[in-house]
């Protein structure tokens, strides 16, 4: 009868190993390598709190933006005053987009001289991507509310037990929830095949989802979580002005370009990460479309030291998969041999103790693809 006893207390204890055997890594920055250029992150797809208070609807996004390092804000639109907040604050800069529903689907638009639409909603039961809409100039290739709501559908005991997980281990539960549906990225390999210059995006709203208003309301902190485990890198060829509208304009011109990074920071912060296609004396990054030309062309892909993962490297050129290899060290080299769309997309190997919790790859970067001539 005693040995009876003894079993709850064990499987609580092997229960504890296993739920905070998979924790985030305090980083030393000191030792993580310098980028090659200068970028900047932030929001693309993100609908502010329902209220024309001002200190509920706008100003705890700025104050997580600020806190998470973000450059920009592009908001969906808002009410009342919210609308006048365009402009700098904090030194993060807000602008918004312009939400229509159109026969082709859920479109959004940055409201620019020259407007550039994003498909929004990947694939899933509620929004599906239908024939028309996936030629828009970009698509959203993650968003968090579709992956948790496509795992509401297709596995809801797993999402079941993130849930009640959440208050014991929230990397954990981030780390279950970054699912990518696969059938997005290959809509959107195929788009580029097809048409080259299709970007992708991270999206972070929430504002279908279940009570998310009421959570956000109530919790405000919870807009640092959101900004935290996802973002939008924008690779900038030249550092940004300090007005508005010459911000505004640089940034957006790098999205519809494609020098996007789509990066999963609750793994690890996006500095000391470079990819680039290394031609002699002249190089070139996400959305370039370089002539080949005969040149001799080697990829190159850096990691930063401060990984604590197994990271591995995928390449794929126009849809198929070229490459799917652990990464040796914190460097990648592949000469390039023939021309194509070319993206790569780098995964780290997260493990619980005993493999139940967590077990699967992780995405952690989706660089947009460079189209070689």
């Amino acid at each position: 009868m005693k040995h009876l006893k003894l079993w709850p207390t064990l499987f609580l204890i092997l229960f504890l190993i296993e739920v905070f055997s998979v924790l985030p890594l305090t980083t030393d920055f000191s030792q993580t390598t310098v980028p090659t250029r200068p970028f900047a992150r932030g929001v693309v797809h993100l609908s502010p709190l329902s209220s024309s208070n001002l200190d509920i609807s706008f100003s705890p996004l700025v104050r997580a933006a600020k806190k998470n390092r973000y450059q920009f804000l592009i908001l969906q639109p808002g009410e009342g005053e919210l609308l006048q907040q365009e402009g700098i604050h904090q030194g993060v800069t807000v602008f918004f987009e312009k939400e229509v529903e159109l026969p082709a689907g859920h479109t959004t638009t940055l409201s620019l001289p020259t407007p550039i639409k994003i498909m929004a909603h990947p694939n899933h039961v509620r929004y599906p991507w239908k024939k028309m809409e996936i030629f828009e100039e970009g698509l959203e290739v993650f968003s968090l509310s579709s992956a948790l709501e496509r795992q509401a559908y297709d596995n809801f005991p797993r999402l079941f037990l993130s849930l009640l997980l959440s208050p014991f281990n929230q990397f954990l539960v981030t780390v279950r929830s970054l699912e990518v549906f696969e059938k997005d990225l290959g809509l959107w390999d195929q788009v580029n095949a097809f048409s080259v210059g299709h970007f992708g995006v991270v999206s972070h709203d929430i504002k279908k989802l279940p009570f998310s208003q009421t959570i956000a309301r109530t919790f405000p902190w919870i807009w640092e979580k959101i900004l935290h485990t996802t973002s939008n890198i924008v690779l900038l060829k030249e550092s940004l002005p300090d007005d508005f509208l010459g911000i505004r304009d640089k940034l957006s011109r790098g999205i519809s370009e494609g020098n996007m990074v789509v990066a999963f920071e609750a793994i690890h912060p996006f500095e000391g990460n470079d990819w680039r296609l290394q031609c002699v004396e002249q190089h070139f990054i996400s959305g370039d479309k370089p002539n080949l030309d005969g040149k001799s062309c080697e990829f190159q892909l850096d990691l930063p030291l401060t990984l604590p993962y197994p990271a591995f490297v995928r390449l794929i050129r126009n849809g198929t998969i070229l490459e799917d290899t652990l990464i040796q060290g914190n460097q990648w080299r592949r000469t390039l041999a023939e021309p194509g769309v070319y993206r790569v997309e780098v995964l780290v190997e997260i493990k619980s103790r005993f493999g139940l919790l967590a077990k699967s790859r992780t995405p952690y970067l989706f660089y947009n693809p460079i189209y070689v001539r």
